[in-house]
Formats: structure tokens, sequence, C-alpha cells
């Protein structure tokens, strides 16, 4: 799992471009879903970090499945 976010944080590092994806992570739970976006930080032109916000959407996804 953790391969996939540094795969993702690496091409925002690459294109410069902010990037959504949706993410399922398995918990003992059971089934996570998320909508992640991640941005560049940038200082004097260069992406120096990357800054992601996840929302659970674990709720509405169940609710489509069963529709």
């Amino acid at each position: 799992m953790a391969e996939k976010f540094q795969q993702n944080d690496q091409r925002v590092y690459e294109t410069r471009e902010q990037v959504e994806i949706e993410e399922v992570i398995q918990t003992d739970d059971g089934r996570q879903y998320f909508f992640t976006r991640i941005v560049p930080l940038f200082d004097n032109g260069s992406v120096y970090a990357t800054c992601g916000i996840a929302t659970n959407i674990t709720e509405q996804k169940e609710y489509e499945e069963k529709l």
C-alpha cells in the first residue's frame, strides 16, 4: 500500500500538477474507499513536498453497490 502512495506522490513531483484518485484500502473493518487529492507544494518554482487530502467515501460506495 505504501508503495502505491509513493507512486502517486512521485507522479505529482514529476508532472507538477495535482492528482485526484479513488483508492481502496483493506482494513480490519473491511474495505474503505477514499477520494484523494494530492497537490504539489512549491518553493522558488521547485516542488519541495506534496499535500494530500483524503475523504472517506465508503458509505457512498456501499450505497452505490446496493443500487
